[in-house]
């Protein structure tokens, strides 16, 4: 999920330029999944009534949805904050997503940028009252916590940091069916950058089903995987598509028309899933004008015949156990397929030498792996 929160947070960048996001303190935010985790309740509420002294600040929320703690709906609660910059007016009515800690009685805002403090809007997240996600009442806090952003981002004029920490909290859940159908409900949206944050979910939600639906929209939609300033190139990174369609989907991806970005990306998750059905489009990029799509081309072939696992990026990356060959009697290695099997720097250094030998290889072998 690390590609996902990457991917999702360059989001605002975009946002801000087309004007639609508020502001963005991406630098600054707490993550609302450790706040979750750290909060004795959390709830969907309007503040009013304020009050300050020096740089305490109290006043009450009206409780509409709650989503941890034992603070009921309807219920009107007393809280303070210490807020020792701006001053806060007695006619300011503000409603959004509150953490709160300490007990009934005597409950504090925790604010959610943590290194400026010195503003009333450091309290809360902006999120409507009325939320657009049918979350069920059973979901996990992280879940309802997600529902929430959702239908925040769905809104006109959403605060960057919302996106920022949509990404934050994707990167600390498990996949499950009440967030496939908020990336459902993002992925569907008229905004090109909230379906590229669904899109990338559907990617990063271990489900087969809509990781090929992802990988069909970004082949059908050049607009969408050409975004300037955020792409799901990244969770397409993540991609292991086991299928020959959705591996032929993915290989249209790499093409002219797909930015590079995006494009290596996708050659990377060709090179990943060491299928057969990979193997012509990895041959097809040993002569493509980007040397790093040749390198993935060199190492998609090197990899299938020297018997490698697939890599999975969420458990395998740091043990660097991808680069062990599975056990048995290889069908296709040979100590020249394993020579050949470069470093990026060792491939710079010798193009010719790699690009050359698996070119031959693939011709060797084409007939015997595609039967034509």
């Amino acid at each position: 999920m690390t590609r996902l929160l990457a991917a999702v947070a360059l989001s605002a960048v975009c946002y801000a330029q087309q004007g639609r996001i508020v502001r963005s303190k991406l630098s600054s935010i707490q993550p609302v999944g450790r706040l979750s985790a750290k909060a004795s309740a959390i709830v969907v509420a309007s503040f009013r009534d304020a009050v300050q002294s020096g740089p305490l600040v109290s006043g009450r929320l009206r409780v509409e949805r709650t989503l941890k703690g034992p603070i009921l709906p309807n219920e009107e609660v007393f809280v303070q904050a210490n807020v020792p910059g701006i001053g806060v007016p007695n006619s300011v009515q503000v409603s959004g997503l509150w953490f709160l800690s300490g007990e009934p009685g005597s409950w504090s805002l925790m604010p959610v940028n943590s290194t400026s403090q010195d503003d009333f809007a450091d309290m809360y997240l902006r999120v409507p009252i009325a939320s657009l996600q049918n979350v069920p009442g059973s979901a996990s806090v992280n879940e309802k916590l997600a529902g929430e952003l959702a239908s925040a981002l769905l809104t006109p004029s959403a605060d960057s940091s919302i996106a920022d920490q949509m990404a934050f909290l994707a990167g600390e859940m498990s996949p499950s069916r009440v967030m496939q159908g908020i990336y459902g409900t993002l992925a569907d949206a008229s905004d090109l950058h909230l379906q590229a944050i669904g899109v990338s979910g559907f990617i990063e939600s271990g489900d087969a089903a809509l990781s090929r639906e992802a990988i069909a929209r970004l082949a059908a939609n050049a607009e969408l995987r050409n975004l300037p300033a955020f792409f799901p190139g990244s969770s397409l990174c993540n991609s292991r598509p086991s299928d020959p369609e959705s591996i032929r989907l993915l290989a249209t991806i790499v093409i002219p028309a797909s930015k590079l970005s995006i494009a290596r990306c996708a050659a990377y998750a060709l090179r990943a899933v060491h299928a057969p059905a990979a193997l012509p489009y990895l041959a097809a990029l040993l002569d493509h004008s980007d040397r790093e799509l040749r390198y993935e081309g060199v190492m998609g072939l090197a990899s299938f015949a020297n018997n490698l696992p697939i890599h999975d990026p969420k458990t395998s990356t740091a043990m660097m156990d991808w680069l062990v060959p599975l056990p048995g009697t290889p069908r296709f290695a040979t100590p020249e397929t394993r020579e050949h099997f470069p470093a990026y720097a060792t491939f710079g250094q010798d193009e010719a030498r790699y690009v050359n030998f698996w070119t031959r290889w693939w011709r060797d072998h084409r007939s015997e792996l595609t039967g034509q």
